[in-house]
C-alpha cells in the first residue's frame, strides 16, 4: 500500500514542479532506505537498469560529473531525484528512459558555503517506486564528521531534547521552541513557541499524537493531535517528564520526582530531592519497571567533599510507590557528568556519569564498563553507543559496536561546540539517528553504505 501511494504522487509530481518532485522523492527515500543498489527484489522482472557508479567523489567546490542511467530491460522507467543539502544539485531531475536508452545526469557541487573538511551527503534516485542513494563525497582540506550531515534548523538557539517515534516523526526542544520534522529531520518547523518566562525544559511523546511539555514554573502542557494544539495544567516545576501510557506518568526537576495518573491534569510527589540534586533523565520499559538518574551537582548528604559524587540513579519495581537509591557514583571531574540513563529490558542498563556504568540485575548494582571522559553518551543496545569526545580527542563523535570495548572516532567535527553536555544523541534504531546542540545545530546519520 506503501508503494501504491508513493507512485501515484509521485506520477502528480511531474506537473507539480520540482520543489514536489524533490520533497516525494525524499519522503520516498526515508521508507526505503537502504535500497542502494539497482539488484532489488521490489523491482518487477522487466525492470532492469544500471548506474555507471553509485559514488561520486569531488576534490574541490563548483565540479560537474556525469552519471548514465542505462535502461537495460523491456520496459520504460521513470526517474525522479533529490537531494538533501544546497551544496548538491542534479539536471535533470526526472525523466523516463525506453528500453536500450540511456540518460546522462550532470551531478554538481558547489561547496563555496561549506567549512573546509570532508562532506559526504547523497542523492535520492526514485526509479518506478524504489529509492536507490548515490554517495557525494566533497573534500575541501579540513575536519570529517563521519557519516553525519548538517540540515537546516528553524532556531539559533541551543537544543536541549530531541526525540523520535518514528523514523519519520519527531521532535527537538530549546528553551523558547520546541520544533517538528515529518520527514526523518530532514526538515524542521516550529510548532510551539514560548516566551523568555517561562521557558520550556523538556518534553516526551508517548507516539505520534500524544505528548507533554515542561516549563521551568508552575505548567505542564499536553497534545493529544501531534502537537497542533495545546492544553495547559499547573504542576511543578520539571525538566523532565515521562509517561508510560495516556494517564500515567512522572515529572522531575529540581525539588523531587512526581507522578500523574491522569495525563499530566494532578501531580503527587513522590520522592523529595536533597539540596543541589536535580532530575537528569527517565527510563521506564513497561509502567511498572523504572529508572530516572540524578545529578549531583556540589554536595551529597553522605560526604563532606563535593567533588567525590556525581550523582544516583533511583529505580522502581511497582509503578514508583516506591523508589530505592542506587550507590552514589564517583565523578572523576567535572566532565562529562549528565547522567544519560537507558535500560535495554529489565536487568540491564547503562548510566554515564563522567565513566559509563553497566547494571545487568535491574539496577541494584552497578560496575564501571568504560572509564573514557565522555561529553554525551547514547545507548541504542547493549553493543551499539554513540559518544561525544573521549579524553584528548574531545571534537569528536564515536561510535562503538562492541559494548564500549573499543571506538572510532572522526577526528574533529567543526560542526559541533565541544562544551561538554553541550551536544546531545537520539536513535530511534541504529540506521535512524539524530544529533543536536548549541546554536540550533541538528544533525543527521546517514548510515554508510
Amino acid at each position: 500500500m506503501i508503494i501504491e501511494d508513493s507512485a501515484t504522487m509521485m506520477e502528480s509530481q511531474f506537473e507539480g514542479g520540482c520543489l514536489m518532485v524533490r520533497g516525494i522523492a525524499l519522503f520516498l527515500s526515508l521508507l526505503f532506505l537502504g535500497c542502494d543498489t539497482p539488484n532489488t527484489p521490489n523491482a518487477p522482472d522487466n525492470i532492469q537498469f544500471e548506474f555507471s557508479d553509485t559514488t561520486f567523489v569531488f576534490d574541490g567546490i563548483d565540479q560537474t560529473q556525469v552519471l548514465e542511467i542505462v535502461n537495460t530491460g523491456d520496459a520504460d522507467i521513470v526517474y525522479l531525484i533529490s537531494w538533501y543539502v544546497d551544496w548538491v544539485g542534479a539536471t535533470p531531475v526526472s525523466g523516463t528512459i525506453e528500453p536500450g536508452g540511456v540518460d546522462s545526469i550532470n551531478i554538481s557541487v558547489s561547496g563555496n558555503k561549506l567549512a573546509s573538511g570532508d562532506h559526504r551527503n547523497a542523492l535520492t534516485i526514485a526509479i518506478n517506486e524504489v529509492v536507490y542513494h548515490i554517495w557525494i563525497s566533497q573534500s575541501i582540506p579540513g575536519p570529517k564528521c563521519m557519516d553525519w550531515i548538517l540540515v537546516d534548523s528553524p532556531t539559533s538557539e541551543r537544543i536541549v531534547d530531541i526525540q523520535f517515534v518514528s523514523p519519520l516523526v519527531g521532535w527537538a526542544l530549546s528553551s523558547h521552541h520546541l520544533m517538528k520534522s515529518a520527514d526523518g529531520g530532514v526538515s524542521w518547523i516550529i510548532q510551539q513557541e514560548s516566551a523568555s518566562d517561562p521557558f520550556m525544559t523538556g518534553f516526551y511523546f508517548l507516539n505520534e499524537d500524544l505528548g507533554w511539555l515542561c516549563f521551568n514554573d508552575t505548567l505542564t502542557m499536553n497534545t493529544q493531535d501531534g502537537g497542533a494544539t495545546w492544553m495547559g495544567y499547573s504542576s511543578p516545576a520539571g525538566n523532565q517528564v515521562h509517561f508510560v501510557n495516556q494517564e500515567v506518568g512522572w515529572l522531575g526537576g529540581d525539588t523531587g520526582i512526581f507522578k500523574s495518573a491522569d495525563g499530566g491534569q494532578s501531580w503527587v510527589q513522590q520522592i523529595e530531592l536533597n539540596a543541589n540534586e536535580q532530575i537528569s533523565l527517565f527510563s521506564f520499559i513497561n509502567p511498572q519497571s523504572g529508572w530516572v538518574s540524578c545529578i549531583s551537582h556540589f554536595l551529597p548528604p553522605i560526604d563532606p567533599d563535593p567533588t567525590l559524587y556525581a550523582g544516583s540513579v533511583f529505580r522502581t519495581t511497582d509503578g514508583g510507590d516506591q523508589w530505592d537509591r542506587s550507590t552514589w557514583f564517583p565523578k572523576v571531574s567535572g566532565i562529562g557528568v549528565n547522567g544519560r540513563i537507558r535500560f535495554i529490558n529489565e536487568m540491564e542498563g547503562y548510566v554515564h556519569f563522567n565513566g559509563i556504568y553497566r547494571s545487568v540485575d535491574g539496577g541494584a548494582s552497578w560496575f564501571l564498563a568504560n572509564q573514557g571522559s565522555f561529553g554525551n553518551t547514547f545507548f541504542v543496545d547493549q553493543e551499539y553507543w554513540w559518544v561525544i569526545g573521549h579524553n584528548s580527542i574531545a571534537l569528536s563523535m564515536g561510535l562503538t559496536v562492541d559494548g564500549g570495548a573499543t571506538f572510532s572516532f572522526s577526528k574533529n567535527c567543526e560542526y559541533l561546540n565541544f562544551e561538554f553536555n553541550s551536544t546531545i544523541f537520539f536513535f530511534y534504531d541504529r540506521y535512524n539517528g539524530w544529533a543536536a546542540g548549541q546554536d540550533g545545530l541538528i544533525l543527521k546519520y546517514i548510515p554508510p553504505e
